[in-house]
């Protein structure tokens, strides 16, 4: 009988699934072995010890979770535009990668971990209050990126599981996040 061979890649987003889904408390070797078909040798061909798999589990995290959504947004032309794709590629699909509340647990335990997760949160920030500088000054774009920002944090908690398509996120793009943007105007009554 041929053994499976799994990638380091798969073990990754096995990974990045459970702690999605069951938080820190599922990257257990055995479960994950199991669930990939192969024995825990082929985890740690891989990872040499459990403080590896985290740190690498975390920049995969970065690269799915941030950089892929920042760098498919950077194609369109306004500020607007690119902020619209952005978050309706993380409310549709990104919301199943949002485990920032399980990484921060581990961050408690693991400086390395704290570092990338600070600096997740601070790329994330820096990201859209650099498409709301245009329409506002720093304080005011630094304000709503962090609005916005939250206002995503606390509605991927809530809607664990929700799946949306587009006229779902238009919804929430047209009655919660563009008047969050929205400049508003001075001489209007």
């Amino acid at each position: 009988m041929p053994k499976n061979i799994v990638t380091r890649e798969e073990w990754l987003n096995l990974g990045l699934m459970l702690l999605n889904q069951e938080g820190k408390s599922a990257l257990v070797v055995e479960k994950m072995a199991k669930l990939l078909g192969v024995s825990k040798t082929s985890y740690y061909w891989y990872f040499k010890t459990r403080h590896d798999f985290l740190f690498e589990l975390a920049e995969y995290w970065v690269k799915k979770g941030t950089k892929s959504y920042i760098e498919a947004s950077e194609k369109y032309k306004s500020n607007k535009e690119k902020l619209y794709h952005l978050t309706k590629s993380v409310f549709i699909q990104g919301h199943s990668l949002n485990s920032i509340r399980f990484w921060r647990e581990i961050a408690k335990e693991n400086s390395a971990i704290e570092s990338i997760v600070k600096r997740v949160e601070i790329q994330r920030m820096e990201y859209i209050q650099s498409l709301l500088i245009s329409e506002f000054n720093v304080y005011e774009a630094c304000h709503r990126a962090d609005m916005l920002y939250h206002y995503f944090l606390g509605w991927s908690e809530r809607h664990q599981g929700t799946v949306l398509d587009e006229s779902d996120f238009n919804l929430i793009w047209n009655n919660i996040i563009e008047p969050m943007i929205k400049k508003e105007d001075c001489h209007s009554t």
